[in-house]
């Protein structure tokens, strides 16, 4: 049975879930980059980079501020639907009549009050030209139901690449490990004579490879928890927008789209 949603249950996803999001990807963000900037003076980065001869974990570095930004503009894009949502819910219920309709091409509801531009607006205009249409009742619901899927899917799918990134973080992390591994052994075998020379040189060999090992793993760990801490928050964000759509739309505007809602 679907849940039973009201009026009250709208108010309390405004006031709960309509956080600001960009600015909690800003605080973590903000963490994150302060962090990085005391290894940075501490030397630890420089570190890394220097005795990592196989430069994953440069590639590492890159891919984690590429997708920080990407994430950033995502985040930003969900928090202002968010906002915009939340605005147009307000507007349908302080609606002096409850009537939705198309006015070249915005969506107007009560006295001519145009909606904001939104995914929750695109929705309710893609729903009244369903209605436009004339389908009957059961392949409304149907088509309803099939839009909705699409808009979630929009919604929810462009942070897709950002946990893939992430997981490509964590096998170049272990590329590096096996790299290690095979500078380790390399320098093993290519030792002929056990004299002081010989065995200088692949004491320096060998730390090359540990370096390789153990640089790329910690670049590659760390780089994958940071951007998916980033992404969780997003993958938040973009179920609250979900949720919030589905409960305006049910118990919203689904009452003005029914037949005789303008009459009375």
């Amino acid at each position: 049975m679907p849940p039973v949603w009201t009026t009250e249950d709208i108010a309390h996803s405004l006031d709960v879930r309509r956080h600001h999001l960009f600015l909690k990807w800003m605080i973590v963000t903000g963490v994150t980059a302060f962090g990085l900037a005391v290894f940075w003076h501490l030397g630890l980065i420089q570190r890394i980079y220097a005795g990592d001869v196989s430069y994953l974990s440069i590639v590492i570095s890159v891919l984690f501020l590429a997708f920080t930004l990407h994430c950033a503009v995502r985040t930003y894009r969900i928090s202002r639907e968010l906002h915009d949502a939340a605005r147009v819910s307000e507007l349908l219920r302080d609606a002096p009549s409850p009537r939705l309709a198309l006015t070249n091409g915005t969506v107007v509801v009560g006295n001519e009050t145009p909606l904001p531009g939104c995914l929750l607006t695109d929705f309710i205009a893609e729903l009244l030209r369903i209605r436009e249409a004339g389908e009957e009742h059961a392949g409304e619901r149907v088509a309803w139901a099939q839009l909705f899927e699409a808009y979630s899917q929009q919604i929810r799918g462009g942070q897709d690449i950002g946990w893939f990134i992430a997981d490509i973080m964590i096998k170049l992390g272990l590329l590096g490990t096996g790299i290690g591994f095979a500078l380790l052994l390399n320098a093993v075998t290519g030792v002929t004579h056990l004299d002081v020379t010989n065995m200088k040189d692949a004491i320096i060999a060998m730390s090359g490879g540990m370096g390789v090992k153990l640089y790329a793993t910690i670049s590659g760990l760390s780089g994958a928890m940071l951007l998916s801490l980033q992404y969780q928050f997003l993958d938040s964000g973009a179920d609250d927008l979900v949720a919030l759509i589905t409960k305006v739309i049910e118990v919203q505007v689904a009452p003005f789209l029914k037949p005789g809602a303008a009459a009375r």
